[in-house]
């Protein structure tokens, strides 16, 4: 199962077609909180796809805090974190960040943890069409 973690589900819905039109199992989930519920102790992991500015819960319900989060600028982040902590057959090593993320503070952030844990890190920025983006995904899932 290929997981895509973000809150722009509309978005995205293009690009989880695409993969399921390469015989590939998609799962599309809207937040943090319910990533972590689904994913702690999931098994049929072969990509998790985490957008980094990644919404949660609504704050009195949420285990992502602003202040871990810098104010959700790295939730996904975070969620990969977590993840590893409770799930290491999968996390970090079965998940790539993903991000629209523009200021070189962000950028250095997601590049550093990408360096650190070997997660790739791809901009949305660099996809002009969905076909491109699942030709990636399938590259990363050939490694």
């Amino acid at each position: 199962m290929i997981y895509i973690i973000d809150e722009d589900y509309n978005d995205l819905q293009s690009f989880a077609i695409e993969l399921k039109l390469r015989n590939y199992s998609v799962e599309l989930i809207r937040d943090a909180d319910a990533a972590f519920e689904k994913l702690k102790d999931a098994k049929d992991i072969e990509l998790a796809i985490v957008d980094v500015m990644l919404a949660t819960a609504s704050q009195d319900e949420s285990i992502f805090s602003i202040a871990e989060t810098d104010y959700f600028k790295i939730t996904g982040l975070v969620l990969i974190e977590k993840l590893s902590i409770v799930n290491k057959d999968f996390f970090p090593k079965k998940s790539v960040l993903f991000s629209h993320a523009v200021t070189r503070n962000l950028i250095d952030k997601i590049n550093i943890f990408s360096k650190e844990n070997s997660v790739p890190f791809l901009s949305k920025n660099i996809f002009s069409n969905t076909f491109n983006f699942a030709n990636e995904i399938e590259k990363i899932l050939k490694k």
